[in-house]
């Protein structure tokens, strides 16, 4: 927690997108605070769960980003 708000997660996040096209990741649907941080990294959600393909069984969405293309 004591991290939180320091851009690593950013740092961490933006190095992924600079090796591949595509990301794909999951959270849970109640983590407020993790969909903002996707959502305005550019994620789109694409699918939603109830938590039957998790460990937790928590309601989970399913996220994808797509690199742009050049114009």
């Amino acid at each position: 927690p004591e991290a939180r708000g320091q851009g690593l997660g950013r740092m961490l996040l933006d190095a992924s997108k600079r090796r591949v096209d595509r990301l794909h990741l999951r959270s849970f649907a109640a983590d407020a605070r993790a969909r903002r941080f996707y959502a305005q990294a550019g994620f789109r959600a694409v699918a939603t769960g109830d938590g039957a393909d998790n460990d937790e069984n928590l309601p989970d969405i399913h996220y994808v980003w797509r690199k742009e293309a050049a114009a």
